[in-house]
């Protein structure tokens, strides 16, 4: 398993880890690889201490982007269990899901607006309810016991995701967007 990003409360890191157990009853030799730094570090590796799991879950700490396509490549599952924080700060776009979807990474997340953006649940990848360790736990024991279907998630979210958000169409839809505000000060 693998999470990228910044380890702060938004990104719901403590619920992948809260689930991790229930995924290593299932999977003894599962490893969970934590790329990312941040407020949070010390919480999780705390809680993994108390758990129990500390050896099964890797902080790698922050990562170059030039070496993330290959820790994609090689995780069966990409997870990004983000919420929405006490304070109200979420998600604004899941940056880290089209990386892993490129990849063709099969993926879990959450039900948030960013990330329903991006994966389309049983299409591109599964959607499980924010907060949720045992519905991610579910998730991820599910994909891990069914090769066929991680494969076909991460093959249509690679196509999903090179359709959607490749530069030459992030482009056209700013330059649409722009034409549309120009058109709109010149009519008004």
């Amino acid at each position: 398993m693998l999470f990228v990003g910044r380890l702060v409360e938004k990104k719901g890191v403590r619920f992948l880890i809260e689930a991790w157990p229930a995924v290593l009853s299932e999977y003894p030799g599962a490893q969970l690889v934590i790329a990312g730094d941040g407020p949070d570090r010390q919480s999780l590796l705390k809680a993994c201490g108390r758990m129990g799991i500390e050896d099964t879950v890797q902080f790698l700490g922050a990562i170059p982007q030039s070496e993330l396509p290959s820790l994609y490549r090689s995780s069966a599952v990409f997870v990004l269990p983000s919420v929405v924080a006490a304070g109200g700060d979420q998600e604004g776009f899941g940056l880290v899901l089209v990386e892993a979807l490129g990849c063709a990474c099969a993926v879990v997340t959450t039900d948030l607006p960013a990330m329903r953006d991006i994966v389309i649940e049983g299409k591109t990848g599964a959607v499980v309810p924010g907060g949720s360790s045992t519905e991610l736990a579910r998730a991820i024991v599910d994909l891990l016991n069914d090769p066929e279907r991680r494969h076909r998630l991460g093959t249509r979210g690679r196509t999903h995701v090179l359709v959607r958000f490749s530069w030459s169409r992030v482009s056209a839809r700013y330059r649409d967007l722009i034409d549309d505000l120009i058109n709109q000060d010149t009519t008004g």
